[in-house]
């Protein structure tokens, strides 16, 4: 319910992403890896929320939801209790295409490296003061 369909779906080492029209959704394999063990299920719900966290802060056009299912009846069903799994959904985002000017494309490349600078002072300015 509320997912689109499905037209493609990417195989990461650790994730797979799965396209639809205009969003995407993030699921991340059940496996430990170098990030550690996403079978465990504390690890797995805080590596989720951080990398969304993250990743919303970033991009928050682009990362839209942390969403949390059950699993029941074989599906997975969307829950607000305390959740089986999570996936991420996403907005895809054509920054440009062929005919797009070339001032709008710089424009979007400045704001977006701006606002990336910002947030990674800001997140090591956190880091710093965690010590």
């Amino acid at each position: 319910e509320g997912i689109e369909p499905i037209l493609e779906v990417i195989d990461t080492q650790i994730s797979k992403v799965f396209l639809g029209k205009t969003k995407a959704y993030k699921v991340y394999k059940r496996s430990a890896v170098f990030i550690g063990n996403l079978n465990d299920y504390k690890f797995r719900k805080k590596f989720y929320k951080d990398d969304f966290s993250w990743n919303n802060r970033m991009s928050p056009h682009v990362y839209l939801y942390l969403k949390s299912v059950r699993y029941k009846d074989g599906k997975f069903i969307l829950t607000e209790e305390e959740a089986d799994d999570y996936f991420i959904e996403m907005n895809i985002v054509q920054i440009a295409s062929d005919d797009t000017p070339s001032h709008e494309i710089n424009y979007i490349k400045g704001h977006s490296r701006a606002r990336l600078v910002r947030n990674l002072q800001e997140a090591t300015s956190v880091l710093l003061s965690r010590k």
